[in-house]
C-alpha cells in the first residue's frame, strides 16, 4: 500500500504512476491519499506571472502555501536536477541570503522571512527567469520563446505523470474535507478530473465539516479499514455520506489541468 497526506498524495499517485517503470517487489494493492496536491505542476511557474499575480492579488501572504511551494519546488528541482548551487541562482541576488534561511529553516506555514523580503513571490527570483516560465506557465497565450522556458514546463508535465496501465486498475481511495483552504474545492476538483480523465479506479468521501489537516483524524479509520479489506480480506468500510458529488466547484484555472 502507498499512503500520503497533501504533498504525500501527489507523491504517492507519482510513484503509482511511474511503478511499472522501476519495478515494484510483491503487489501494490492500491493507494491512500489524503487532499492530494495532485495538481499541475505548472502552478507554480504561473504565480511567478507579474500580470496573474497583480490581478488576483497572489501575495504571499494571501498565498502563503503557493508561494512556498513554488520557492521550494525551484530550488530542490534546479538543484537535484542541474546539480548542486544551481538553485539559489534562481533567486535575485539580493533576496538569495533570506530564501536560502526560508529553505533551511522554515517549517510550513512559516511565511515571516519571504514577506519581509517580498510582496510577491515573483519578487524573490531573478526577472529573467520568471519573464521566461512565468506567463506561458498560465497557459493563457504564448508559448516558450527560450531554452529556460522549455526546460521548465516539460519538468513541470513530467512531474505530474499520466495513471496508465496497471496505475490505472490500482484501486485509490481519496478522502477530502470541504473546509480545506490549502486545496481548496476548486482545485481538488482539478485533481479529480485528472484522475477521472485518467480511467482511475477512484473511491472518494468528502467530510463536509473536515479541513486540510483534520481529515486526517476524521476518514484515518475508514481509510485503514479500506486498506485491511484490500490487504487483509476485512470487511470494505461502509459508502461514506458524501462523495466527490459534494465538490461542486469547477477546476480552478489557470494553469490547464493539463
Amino acid at each position: 500500500m502507498l499512503v500520503g497526506h497533501s504533498q504525500g498524495g501527489h507523491s504517492v499517485l507519482s510513484a503509482l504512476a511511474l511503478a511499472e517503470t522501476y519495478g515494484v517487489e510483491g503487489t501494490l494493492a492500491g493507494v491512500g491519499v489524503y487532499a492530494p496536491l495532485w495538481l499541475s505542476q505548472r502552478s507554480w511557474g504561473a504565480i511567478l506571472d507579474k500580470e496573474l499575480a497583480f490581478s488576483r492579488n497572489y501575495t504571499i501572504t494571501n498565498l502563503g502555501a503557493a508561494s512556498s511551494v513554488s520557492v521550494w519546488y525551484h530550488y530542490t528541482q534546479a538543484e537535484l536536477l542541474d546539480g548542486p548551487g544551481e538553485g539559489i541562482k534562481l533567486f535575485t541576488p539580493a533576496k538569495q541570503a533570506a530564501v536560502k534561511k526560508f529553505i533551511d529553516e522554515a517549517c510550513w506555514g512559516e511565511l515571516k522571512t519571504l514577506e519581509d523580503n517580498a510582496t510577491y513571490a515573483y519578487e524573490l527570483f531573478e526577472p529573467a527567469f520568471t519573464q521566461s516560465v512565468g506567463f506561458p506557465a498560465t497557459g493563457l497565450g504564448g508559448g516558450c520563446t527560450n531554452g529556460t522556458c522549455e526546460k521548465w514546463l516539460a519538468r513541470y508535465s513530467a512531474d505530474r505523470p499520466h495513471l496508465t496501465g496497471k496505475a490505472a486498475t490500482t484501486p485509490i481511495y481519496l478522502a477530502y474535507g470541504l473546509k480545506d483552504t490549502t486545496i481548496d474545492p476548486g482545485r481538488m476538483a482539478c485533481a479529480l478530473d485528472r484522475l477521472k480523465a485518467d480511467g482511475a479506479k477512484l473511491t472518494v468521501c468528502v467530510d463536509a465539516e473536515a479541513g486540510h489537516g483534520s481529515i486526517l483524524d476524521t476518514a484515518g479509520e475508514r481509510v485503514s479499514d479500506w486498506i485491511a479489506s484490500l490487504t487483509l480480506g476485512g470487511a470494505a468500510p461502509a459508502a461514506c455520506a458524501q462523495n466527490e458529488s459534494a465538490i461542486t466547484a469547477s477546476c480552478s484555472t489557470p494553469p490547464p489541468n493539463d
